[in-house]
């Protein structure tokens, strides 16, 4: 799939570089806000790829509603659950909440 260039999995865990998220918010967001620049100070790892990554991993649902609650910095080691129902979270290794995600209609459509 298009987006595997923008993170890497390993053993259930998913990171994000800082080079990845960067050419995914320039080359494919067409977002060229500095926050997404490596080496700013205030870097954080754009929603649009977060949103992405779960509507590849779970696929559409009729009704999504995604609140971001924290941002998500250089290489953090985020879990994606495994079995996720109607409501779910993204967080870090320390149980962190950086995404919550409320679906219904579960498994309408596939995004792959």
């Amino acid at each position: 799939m298009f987006l595997n260039r923008f993170y890497s999995e390993k053993s259930g865990v998913v990171q994000i570089s800082a080079q990845q998220a960067s050419s995914f918010a320039k080359d494919i967001s067409g977002d060229f806000n500095p926050i997404h620049d490596p080496g700013n100070k205030h870097y954080c790892v754009p929603g649009d790829l977060l949103f992405a990554l779960v509507l590849a991993k779970y696929g559409l649902s009729r009704r999504m509603r995604f609140t971001f609650t924290g941002m998500v910095r250089d290489s953090t080691e985020l879990r994606f659950p495994d079995l996720p129902g109607d409501q779910f979270a993204i967080t870090d290794r320390k149980d962190k909440t950086c995404l919550r995600v409320e679906r219904r209609g579960v498994g309408i459509m596939k995004v792959a």
